[in-house]
């Protein structure tokens, strides 16, 4: 079911999840979902910190309450704030570190981060969300920079753009020289390439250059604007990488869960940290954006953090998230399956392009000689597709 508001935006109102009856406050998430829900933050933020990574769960916040003069319906408080509600306020204080939901970060640019004719966040409302996460991120470990009793910086500090000849033309690394040996990093024939490298995290290179990289696609009817007859169209602004980040992906295109999609930017593989991303088709819409600050990037659609893939590719950040209305229905994590085995579970024939089956195996085992292989076979600038694993 669509709903229009005001300035012709369209609403999703209708759906399994009961997401106007959610927004009203008329309906309850359903039994267990509140405790399962912060009992999978408590355990993914353990597990994390277990194995060196920061970790930041994003809840992505409902068209309607940021666009809340627009919608036509009267709506109660956002359904994150009652599942706070629910818990101590100790507990939600040492949960709140990792926790983003950033909606008066969205409210402040409405216009620009919803479309009208789509349920999810426009290029910029993506990137709003992402600086919000990393806005949690850097305070964590490996991230946060120690400080001495004056208040300095230990070790490097330098914050400056750096920037490394790239051939044509300078990239700017936000801190540390794409080709420089940081803590953690290896250069070729030395160290290893699956410890944690540590450079700054620079976010507000962020902004200019997913703005420079900006292209309009063409008219689009989105998922809202297509359900109407005639289809209502408008401009879709799409993030077109630089070619020295690649993508493979599993290609899976019946079902959800279990999507896979490997994201490598050749300038960044040695010196820059990796992150593992699970979530749904709104934390899919980060990931291109991250390719910026991260030398790789795995996103796995999937409602839960699976250990065995944040174990094997050793993510110095690990997000999580779930889109405001998935509230509805929180599973513990307890009941996940093996993440590679969602198509199989389903009955899906897909086939697994074999350059992807072979890359997705490299890297869940970083710390072994095939992933280190790969990584020297990128900085010799060896293409994709003629890997040798």
């Amino acid at each position: 079911m669509v709903t229009e508001g005001g300035d012709n935006y369209l609403f999703l109102t209708g759906g399994q999840h009961r997401p106007l009856a959610l927004l009203k406050g008329e309906a309850e998430p359903e039994a267990g979902s509140i405790d399962n829900f912060w009992g999978n933050l408590q355990r993914r933020q353990a597990l994390c910190r277990q194995n060196g990574a920061a970790y930041v769960h994003l809840v992505s916040p409902d068209k309607a309450f940021i666009l809340r003069e627009s919608f036509p319906i009267p709506i109660g408080i956002p359904i994150l704030e009652r599942y706070k509600q629910a818990l101590s306020p100790a507990t939600y204080k040492n949960i709140s570190p990792h926790l983003s939901y950033p909606l008066d970060a969205l409210r402040r640019e409405a216009q620009q981060v919803c479309s009208r004719v789509d349920s999810h966040f426009t290029l910029i409302g993506s990137l709003c969300c992402l600086e919000a996460v990393l806005e949690l991120a850097i305070r964590q470990e490996p991230f946060a920079r120690k400080t001495d009793k004056a208040g300095q910086e230990i070790g490097n500090t330098s914050h400056q753009e750096i920037p490394q000849n790239t051939g044509n033309k300078q990239e700017f690394t936000g801190g540390i020289p794409a080709d420089s040996t940081c803590p953690g990093a290896a250069s070729p024939g030395s160290g290893s390439p699956s410890q944690a490298p540590r450079p700054p995290i620079n976010i507000s290179i962020l902004r200019p250059w997913v703005i420079e990289n900006s292209v309009e696609q063409g008219e689009w009817s989105g998922d809202l604007g297509s359900k109407l007859n005639p289809p209502r169209e408008e401009t879709k602004t799409l993030l077109k990488l630089p070619q020295r980040i690649k993508l493979l992906g599993n290609k899976i295109i019946k079902g959800n869960d279990g999507i896979c999609d490997i994201y490598i930017n050749r300038g960044r593989i040695v010196s820059s940290p990796r992150a593992l991303v699970f979530g749904d088709s709104f934390a899919r819409g980060l990931v291109p954006l991250m390719t910026r600050i991260f030398g790789m990037v795995i996103f796995c659609r999937s409602r839960y953090v699976h250990d065995e893939i944040l174990l094997g590719f050793k993510p110095q950040l690990v997000i999580s998230q779930n889109v405001e209305r998935y509230l509805s229905k929180v599973s513990h994590d307890d009941e996940r399956p093996p993440f590679l085995l969602y198509p199989s579970l389903r009955a899906d024939p897909v086939v697994v392009p074999s350059l992807f089956s072979k890359l997705m195996a490299t890297c869940m085992a970083v710390d072994r000689p095939p992933f280190h292989r790969f990584v020297e076979q990128i900085q010799q600038g060896i293409p994709i597709d003629s890997l040798s694993f």
